[in-house]
């Protein structure tokens, strides 16, 4: 499962963010946007057992930093991608 929050700023982001991924083949479940805080990087967060993919989702959006969660959460989220301003698509 893969979700995209857009906190770059920008408006649009995140939807071309999903086509783009869509285009390469990944399903991205849930999409949605968060201006209340904006972040500068686009960070890729992974569950345990999904480093290979964010590592691939990585370099499809420009070499964004990753970061592993290893918090247990009653939803089992595999990627959540946190667009920032430096996203360019």
């Amino acid at each position: 499962k893969i979700n995209i929050m857009n906190r770059s700023g920008l408006p649009g982001v995140g939807a071309k963010a999903k086509l783009v991924l869509e285009a390469k083949g990944y399903q991205v479940s849930e999409l949605q946007a968060d201006f209340s805080s904006p972040q500068t990087k686009t960070v890729v967060v992974y569950s345990e057992d999904y480093q290979t993919l964010a590592l691939d989702i990585s370099a499809e959006l420009n070499n964004a930093l990753i970061s592993l969660n290893d918090a247990k959460s009653e939803k089992e989220n595999t990627i959540t991608i946190f667009l920032g301003a430096d996203m360019d698509i």
